[in-house]
């Protein structure tokens, strides 16, 4: 059985945490006032992993061939699943009461996210919808929340170059998985 830190695949995590540190960096800001946002995304990365695996894990056959999941019931990974999201969204309270554009952005992420786990099999699409939610709407909420909306044209090229770069990564993993 792999380890059970392995479920919550941390390694992807940093494809949501980058572009809100890319915002803090470009805007001069000071990372601490922005810090729930960053760790709400963090347990939302996890979330998002682990309602994946849950969903893999009701298909017998994914559950033989995906190691880490060996071992659990997909009620289980749900759990995670669960208590992630539980805890993100209290994270992104301030935020929202603040900034109400960002509960959009949210949400955005958060639908894009299931329509991923339940829609794999769709290539080109999934990939738009991940580096969506997980590059350009991070980015933007940290940009909100510090009352900065404006994007300038470098953060238009970076943002379109990083997404790219998000994009490529991930059709690149789907064929490593054979999931497209």
């Amino acid at each position: 059985m792999s380890r059970r830190i392995d479920l919550l695949r941390l390694d992807y995590a940093f494809s949501v945490i980058v572009p809100c540190l890319i915002a803090v960096y470009l805007n001069k800001l000071n990372p601490l006032s922005h810090l729930d946002i960053i760790i709400g995304f963090l347990l939302y990365a996890i979330t998002g992993n682990t309602l994946n695996d849950a969903l893999d894990a009701r298909n017998p056959n994914e559950t033989e061939t995906i190691e880490r999941i060996k071992g659990y019931h997909w009620k289980e990974i749900g759990t995670i699943a669960v208590v992630g999201f539980v805890f993100g969204t209290m994270l992104f309270i301030r935020t929202i009461q603040e900034h109400p554009i960002n509960g959009l952005f949210l949400l955005g992420s958060v639908v894009m996210v299931i329509v991923y786990c339940l829609k794999k099999d769709v290539p080109v699409v999934n990939q738009i919808l991940l580096g969506v939610s997980h590059v350009l709407f991070p980015y933007l909420m940290i940009k909100f929340d510090a009352g900065v909306p404006a994007l300038t044209a470098g953060e238009w090229f970076g943002m379109i170059t990083f997404f790219s770069f998000a994009f490529t990564g991930q059709i690149v993993h789907e064929v490593i998985d054979g999931d497209s």
